[in-house]
């Protein structure tokens, strides 16, 4: 029984760390999240809905963001084939970058099309990849946002 107890504790504290999370704050409002694949040397990929708007955020771990110049960092988006870069704020306290609107709208459109998509910033990079049972909420959660 108590090998059983171990083989239950260790295979549910081994699930992989990479996955969507999504959170309600209200009616109009709402958060989704795709979690770094490592705690430390990555970054979450954040999308913020306020009514009929949406931001997407990088939000590193464990380490600080090193800007190119002044408050600004490179980051690089590969879909398929096709690499795509932009520069994005990094906010106060180095640990979160605020991606443009053209980016964020690349992203949504790529994400309704179940589309795996590369992200890469400051030498981390973070993949997410599509879930069936998770995008049926995503697409629910961006039904709204207007066609980009």
């Amino acid at each position: 029984m108590k090998g059983w107890i171990f083989f239950i504790l260790l295979f549910g504290c081994s699930e992989n760390k990479s996955s969507w999370t999504y959170d309600s704050i209200d009616k109009n409002s709402s958060k989704i999240v795709y979690n770094s694949q490592t705690s430390f040397g990555g970054f979450d990929v954040e999308f913020l809905r306020f009514g009929d708007e949406i931001k997407a955020y990088l939000k590193v771990q464990s380490n600080k963001i090193h800007p190119l110049h002044l408050n600004q960092v490179l980051v690089s988006v590969q879909i398929e084939e096709k690499i795509i870069e932009e520069e994005a704020t990094l906010l106060q306290g180095e640990q979160r970058v605020v991606l443009p609107k053209s980016l964020t709208n690349i992203l949504i459109s790529s994400l309704k099309e179940e589309k795996e998509i590369h992200i890469f910033m400051n030498g981390l990079e973070n993949t997410l990849n599509p879930h069936p049972l998770f995008l049926k909420k995503l697409k629910n959660v961006l039904k709204n946002i207007p066609p980009v």
